[in-house]
């Protein structure tokens, strides 16, 4: 009674024990040393998934057929291997994780 919403209840529910036991596990692991190492090649990957994604449009094919959309595909993979080496030659390194643009402008320490 307390939502103001027009269609659908809020519920509260509790998973089942295997899914909690499941989820406490998998939280468990995620703290542990073995687990950042096996990250960091997903991170890389994710990393570039999402600058093709922003930075070039690879979500959303642009045409039909699977010729010419292996086309935009290779193409696509072409620019973002040029940004990165142009990005490269300039001196330019990618940092190691996201930083908000409060956090850029606050001094190095």
């Amino acid at each position: 009674r307390c939502t103001r919403a027009k269609s659908g209840v809020r519920t509260l529910g509790f998973p089942d024990r295997v899914t909690f036991e499941a989820l406490q596990n998998a939280r468990e692991r995620a703290g542990q040393a073995e687990f950042h190492l096996a990250y960091r090649d997903r991170a890389g990957i994710e990393a570039t998934v999402s600058q093709g994604v922003r930075r070039f449009g690879v979500r959303v094919a642009r045409y039909r057929g699977r010729a010419k959309v292996a086309l935009q595909e290779l193409s696509a993979a072409t620019a973002m291997n040029m940004v990165r080496a142009t990005q490269w030659l300039a001196g330019e390194r990618p940092e190691s994780t996201y930083r908000t643009q409060f956090a850029r402008l606050q001094p190095a320490h």
